[in-house]
């Protein structure tokens, strides 16, 4: 499939960072949390099995098994030379296994353990400022991830999640790894459908790592390909909004990528015909105004009933310039220094400044 359509090139990788999910979420996401922390494994486990279904989505459209999941994950998050920390991880784990036996779940936390511990070792900087022995230490404990997948995770490849996890696992080998290729042909080919698996894949096809300005574009048109029998065009948005909110939530998402706008704005369309919730109004909202096309942004304005959600536009100032007819035209270089000063204003924040006129 998708391993035979691609020339494999050499890639590079730094860490994954979790993205904002919808607020829709946010109570499972919490409750999840609490149990792991707590210890209440076995009350975790059936949260996962009540709540989340392969088929369970939120209301805005995001998968309810990968929402938990992501959730629990974020929690496995430290500092490289935090040793309590990572020992305490390690306890919990091995715990979570040893009191749930056949647990899929405590499978993928003890995988994503070691996953999370390598990118902390490995840091955040370009491949060739890493230090020799991170390197050495970041390969230890991926492979130690990949054998936490491999020993334990056999009976759980009829969870979709499992793809996921391994994705994420064998991404910083990229295009070097087959096996990468493989896996993502099998996961695809058992579940189409689950987008997740989709944008475990592409988060390493991005042309910052790859190289190919490309790769992006051509996989998700072949996961439109594969999908839109079921889910139209959406994928192709839920790609490229995966990739901004991932990468550069910060920037005109059009100054990074160069999708297909009429395919990316069907999608979208697609997307709202099923999830029309005020979080997917006012993402498709922000990504019209950053695109400059006001016909289908004034459509989603007139559709949007809340105030401003802060994870969207980071500030009310973003939402008015966008929302305000009589602030256009709107250049890109209106809108640019328009976000420059929301980031100007974060920071002023964050170090403690009262802004009384925003």
């Amino acid at each position: 499939m998708w391993a035979k359509t691609v020339i494999i090139l050499s890639f590079c990788f730094c860490a994954i960072q979790a993205f904002a999910q919808a607020p829709d979420s946010q109570t499972i996401e919490a409750r999840a949390k609490t149990l792991f922390e707590a210890g209440a494994y076995h009350e975790l486990d059936e949260l996962m099995q009540k709540n989340a279904g392969f088929e369970a989505r939120t209301e805005s459209g995001y998968w309810q098994l990968n929402i938990i999941y992501r959730t629990l994950f974020r929690a496995l998050h430290g500092e490289a030379d935090d040793q309590a920390f990572w020992q305490s991880l390690d306890q919990q784990t091995q715990a979570y296994i040893s009191q749930v036996p056949g647990s899929a779940t405590a499978t993928y936390m003890r995988a994503e353990l070691f996953r999370q511990k390598a990118w902390a070792i490995r840091g955040e900087t370009s491949a060739g400022e890493v230090p020799r022995e991170a390197w050495a230490l970041f390969r230890e404990n991926m492979q130690l991830a990949e054998d936490a997948l491999a020993n334990n995770g056999a009976p759980f490849k009829d969870n979709p999640q499992w793809y996921v996890a391994a994705l994420y696992v064998q991404g910083p080998r990229g295009a070097r790894s087959q096996r990468f290729y493989d896996l993502l042909d099998e996961g695809i080919s058992k579940f189409p459908d689950y987008q997740p698996i989709y944008l475990a894949a592409v988060t390493f096809f991005d042309k910052r790592w790859s190289r190919d300005p490309d790769l992006v574009e051509r996989f998700a048109r072949l996961s439109v390909e594969l999908t839109y029998e079921t889910h139209g065009a959406s994928l192709y948005a839920q790609i490229y909004i995966h990739l901004w909110e991932l990468y550069a939530p910060r920037i005109n998402l059009f100054a990074h990528q160069n999708p297909d706008w009429d395919l990316m704005k069907q999608g979208m369309q697609d997307i709202l015909e099923r999830y029309p919730t005020e979080w997917n109004l006012q993402t498709f909202a922000h990504i019209a105004c950053m695109k400059q096309d006001f016909p289908f942004m004034d459509s989603l304005f007139g559709q949007i009933h809340a105030d401003p959600i802060a994870a969207i536009w980071d500030d009310q100032f973003l939402f008015k310039s966008c929302s305000d007819t009589t602030m256009r035209p709107m250049t890109e270089e209106d809108l640019m220094r328009r976000m420059a000063k929301i980031v100007l204003f974060t920071v002023l924040l964050e170090l403690g400044y009262e802004l009384k006129h925003r």
